[in-house]
């Protein structure tokens, strides 16, 4: 482990980025292949009906399993990059065990509230979805097991790990899903088993690394002092609260759609949201970036261009993706997924919001770096009010599409008012607004490695 740190060191910060980046994306676009085969599978073999079902189940249980990690796993992992960085391997220990230790007691609080707690649901939505739910809700006892694994492996700069483990959960899914939704037809009980057992043989895979760095910790010296609480009554009390408001009206928005107009829109609402999902996540410069950013920070002046660049490079590729998609992505519908034509025109709503979620994906990193989880919180808070009084004027009236259009005016305010208090805290992280349309001699050097390396690969 210790060699492991060194090595770490001796890479250069741009280095890091480009590799975890690259890897990332790498990971990612190999997952689109399995992904895309796994939705096809599900939409193919449900019904429209029984696909909105799926949905409703999925972001119920999902909502409650983000309340067990209490929305701070960013936060602490910065912490602990931090704490990595200054080289006090004890606290690092401390806070760790800390964490995972209420993650493990709230997993057990928050299934034994989902799994007996789900008929108050059945008073307000039909009562056939709550049996998926209880089932799904055993996922929720996985999650400690799994919050200690991707801590690990974030702090340790492990991004092949996390990649390879993405890889490898997505095409197990994708097999699990073939066996038991296609060839024994058990419908949504199948793609709810191949989610729960997905998890459990990635986390059996990878264990390995997990005792690695396990008796690496037990030979360390651990602090005494309980700074996972002390994080929580610092800056910590502003991310969970800001991800028990925000966590749930994101996840309630199918839940306006069930409500307002039936069952069977939540599941055009959810075909379109997952082709737009799949897109955002071509670009994971978050996941780097949110691990470089704790450790550098005394450096701003660095961490700002970085950001500028960042936000330069990602506007230009979603735009692109966004442009192409536009046209594609209907003309795949179209001819695999018929029943589901109405979700072209939410796709195409949702597109309009890519260039706002280039920036949004670069602003987590530096409000969890600053520490500024309390200014997240109000901004959030406003973003939420958005949601559900869009939601209520739009969904009743104009339909399905009202919830799109929802989601795109909410995501430009609030990438807006996020962008505007950045600004304001630290001018060093200023969006240059001019040097999105200026090519200087970075990018050329860029663009010649890109040309360079593309004319190598057809050699």
């Amino acid at each position: 482990m210790d060699k492991d740190n060194k090595n770490q060191d001796n890479k250069s910060l741009t280095h890091i980025i480009g590799e975890g980046v690259a890897m990332y994306s790498a990971g990612s676009i190999v997952n689109k292949f399995s992904g895309f085969a796994t939705s096809l599978i599900k939409i193919r073999f449900l019904s429209v009906f029984h696909y909105g079902l799926l949905s409703l189940t999925i972001t119920a249980v999902y909502f409650f399993n983000g309340l067990v990690t209490m929305g701070i796993s960013e936060v602490v992992t910065a912490d602990l990059n931090r704490i990595k960085g200054e080289g006090k391997t004890d606290v690092y220990k401390a806070l760790l065990i800390g964490y995972i230790k209420s993650v493990c007691l709230l997993a057990i609080v928050f299934w034994a509230l989902l799994f007996f707690g789900t008929d108050l649901i059945g008073l307000y939505y039909d009562n056939s979805v709550l049996p998926y739910i209880k089932l799904f809700s055993f996922i929720i006892l996985i999650t400690p097991l799994r919050t200690l694994y991707t801590t690990i492996f974030k702090t340790h700069l492990k991004f092949k790990y996390l990649v390879n483990w993405s890889v490898s959960e997505s095409y197990i899914n994708l097999g699990l899903v073939i066996v038991l939704v296609w060839l024994f037809d058990f419908g949504i009980k199948g793609v709810i088993y191949a989610e729960l057992i997905y998890h459990l043989i990635s986390l059996i895979i990878f264990g390995p690394f997990l005792i690695k760095v396990g008796l690496y910790l037990l030979k360390q010296k651990r602090s005494p002092g309980n700074y996972f609480w002390q994080i929580i009554k610092n800056h910590g009390k502003w991310a969970l609260l800001t991800n028990y408001f925000g966590d749930f009206t994101k996840k309630i928005r199918p839940w306006f759609i069930a409500y307002f107009l039936n069952v069977e829109m939540v599941a055009i609402f959810s075909v379109a949201q997952s082709f737009y999902n799949h897109l955002i996540s071509l670009l994971p410069i978050k996941d780097v970036l949110a691990q470089i950013f704790p450790r550098e920070f005394k450096y701003k002046i660095k961490i700002g261009q970085i950001l500028n660049r960042s936000f330069k490079y990602s506007l230009i590729i979603f735009i692109l993706v966004g442009v192409v998609s536009a046209f594609v992505v209907p003309w795949i519908v179209a001819i695999i997924f018929p029943r589901y034509l109405d979700s072209i025109y939410v796709f195409r709503v949702l597109l309009i919001a890519m260039p706002a979620i280039s920036l949004l994906l670069l602003q987590t990193p530096i409000y969890n770096a600053m520490q500024r989880q309390k200014d997240m919180f109000f901004l959030t808070l406003v973003k939420n009010i958005m949601i559900i009084l869009l939601s209520l004027l739009l969904i009743p009236f104009i339909g399905v599409i009202g919830s799109a259009i929802e989601y795109v005016i909410t995501i430009y305010c609030y990438v807006l008012l996020r962008n505007h208090n950045i600004s304001r805290i630290a001018s060093e992280f200023k969006i240059n607004w001019n040097n999105l349309i200026v090519l200087d001699k970075f990018d050329i050097r860029l663009a010649k490695k890109i040309l360079n390396r593309i004319i190598f690969i057809k050699k």
